[in-house]
């Protein structure tokens, strides 16, 4: 066990303040919130893009991104949106990783159609 006299440091520990334990938290909680609110945006972001497409298919869904003001990818026979690959045939493909994958399947669609 080793001892220290009054007024040393010891080596290795860092001093902490009440107070900037409190920023800190206040920090993480402020950065914690903003990222649950961006993740509920964008569900209620795709949820109205899926009610689009629902109500009129891949026409409706680039009406919706015209009158939100955002940019979509229209494909032959499908559009890639925020939720998803919203085809012609009627199907939502929410998982699609990317662009090229929504053009494969939205000319598969195209061609089904046809």
């Amino acid at each position: 066990m080793s001892s220290t006299t009054p007024g040393t440091r010891v080596q290795g520990t860092i001093p902490l303040r009440l107070g900037s334990v409190r920023w800190v938290l206040l920090g993480l909680l402020v950065l914690t919130a903003a990222v649950v609110s961006w993740g509920v945006h964008e569900r209620d972001v795709a949820a109205g893009y899926a009610d689009a497409f629902e109500r009129g298919g891949v026409a409706a869904v680039v009406q919706h991104a015209a009158d939100r003001g955002d940019t979509v990818t229209v494909h032959p026979g499908g559009v890639q949106a925020p939720g998803g690959c919203y085809l012609v045939t009627g199907v939502r493909l929410e998982h699609l990783t990317s662009a090229d994958e929504c053009a494969q399947v939205a000319a598969l669609a195209a061609r089904a159609t046809s």
